[in-house]
């Protein structure tokens, strides 16, 4: 039930930054015009919003599996009590790749988030004109 409100919030605001970032407002004009951005857009940011949290899902997953599939078979075929030397480097290099997926998801994440801003300020022309700009 608590969830609705935030999920809600949170596209209207998720462009803050982005606005903060391109346009040097303050705080509150920020938050205001991310508003602005997203009113009558909201559905078609709810989904890009979903469709980029699915793929960085996949992301994630596909980075996992080898870790997965490592233990699962360390875990068949050797005893649990005693992890050699040789287990141990073999789970820390596949955490370190499973790990790896952060830095391919997260600049995605950003990429993504810039351009669509973008892309929304682009389709609602000159939703801006009026506010202050604090330069």
């Amino acid at each position: 039930f608590f969830l609705v409100p935030i999920f809600i919030f949170f596209v209207y605001f998720i462009f803050s930054p982005f606005v903060i970032n391109a346009e040097n407002p303050g705080i509150f004009d920020s938050i205001k015009r991310s508003f602005l951005l997203v009113e009558g857009k909201w559905l078609y940011s709810f989904w890009n919003l979903i469709l980029l949290l699915l793929i960085a899902i996949f992301v994630v997953l596909l980075f996992s599996i080898p870790h997965i599939l490592v233990s699962i078979f360390l875990i068949i075929l050797s005893d649990l009590t005693t992890f050699g030397l040789r287990t141990k480097i073999i789970l820390f290099v596949v955490r370190l790749i499973s790990s790896l997926s952060l830095f391919f998801v997260v600049p995605m994440i950003v990429l993504f988030l810039k351009n669509f801003y973008y892309n929304l300020k682009s389709l609602k022309g000159n939703v801006f004109d009026g506010l202050s700009n604090k330069s």
